[in-house]
């Protein structure tokens, strides 16, 4: 019987890389991800505020920047790489790499809560004491920096903090 080619199978079942990059380039991938957030937002708020046609070409070139550098930081994040090392399985890590992960995450962990339940404050306020304030957009905006946080701030933490290759702890 013929077996199936499942062309991902190698990529998955492949030893986790070491080759993290410098951590110059690395927190540039970072800044690019979460900047490029809010160069998305900003061009969301500038489509709805300018209503010329220069002022929507400025919010088009703006969300076209923010998509760019947001699938350079996401795609570079999440190679199979130890900088993402949160979304990789346990049994294909080491234990320095099991440390660092689990401390990543447990970093991680406390920013997402305060910041979702900040979210849920605004929307809870504005929903019941300020209904004017009230914006669709604005609420989709957090929802969407909420999934943003919990899917990708643990490997933005290693990407961050771990030291260069070769060097034993820098920083």
């Amino acid at each position: 019987m013929i077996e199936p080619r499942i062309p991902h199978r190698n990529v998955l079942e492949s030893p986790v890389s070491d080759d993290i990059g410098s951590r110059s380039g690395r927190r540039r991938k970072v800044v690019a991800l979460y900047g490029s957030y809010f160069l998305i937002c900003g061009s969301t708020a500038a489509q709805t505020l300018f209503v010329s046609p220069a002022g929507r070409i400025v919010a088009a070139v703006l969300l076209l920047t923010g998509i760019v550098a947001a699938g350079y930081g996401f795609l570079s994040l999440m190679g199979r790489t130890f900088v993402n090392a949160p979304n990789i399985r346990e049994s294909v890590l080491d234990e320095r790499q099991r440390q660092r992960r689990n401390d990543a995450i447990q970093r991680s962990f406390p920013a997402i809560g305060m910041f979702t339940a900040l979210c849920l404050v605004y929307v809870i306020l504005t929903d019941s004491l300020a209904p004017a304030w009230r914006n669709a957009t604005v609420t989709q905006a957090l929802f969407w920096a909420i999934f943003l946080l919990c899917v990708s701030l643990p490997s933005a933490i290693i990407a961050w903090t771990e030291p260069d290759p070769g060097v034993l702890d820098a920083d």
